[in-house]
């Protein structure tokens, strides 16, 4: 596995885990889950990064599964790839629905052993798409079989 992908910033969140932070009877909301808006006919790629997580055990990711986990009539978001690299987990997507909410569940093993999922909200605009369809293409790394699992389906 290489290094040399670098994930877009525009469409990268952060994951965090809402600490114990109630103090008398306050709570804090949760950290939103949501990317930037997408357009229908866009193929970008999407990180979520979990680098503040993993560094707080000194732990990798090893393994990643990816679906899309949207409500009917939620239809047409594909995940085109998966990838993750140096703690990011990126991912290639294309179509969906203009005015639709997409959710998109990322699960992810570490090197220790730990197992975390989170649910990702997509939403899709109905503006002019930023990249032509097609032209989206997974980034030349390699992983072991395997290792990442797109709506059930792993790699080989």
């Amino acid at each position: 596995m290489t290094s040399a992908w670098i994930a877009s910033r525009a469409r990268t969140i952060p994951f965090h885990l809402p600490g114990d932070c109630a103090l008398r009877g306050v709570s804090v909301r949760p950290f939103p889950r949501a990317w930037p808006d997408k357009a229908a006919d866009d193929a970008l790629d999407y990180s979520v990064d979990y680098t503040a997580w993993l560094a707080d055990c000194n732990d990798t990711i090893s393994k990643i599964a990816v679906d899309d986990v949207s409500v009917a009539p939620a239809t047409g978001l594909s995940i085109e790839w998966a990838v993750f690299v140096n703690g990011i987990v990126t991912l290639g997507l294309s179509g969906g629905v203009a005015t639709l909410r997409y959710k998109v569940r990322i699960a992810l093993t570490t090197a220790q052993g730990r197992t975390i999922a989170g649910i990702f909200t997509l939403p899709i605009s109905n503006i002019a798409p930023a990249v032509a369809p097609g032209d989206l293409t997974a980034p030349a790394l390699t992983f072991p079989a395997g290792t990442i699992t797109i709506n059930g389906t792993p790699n080989t």
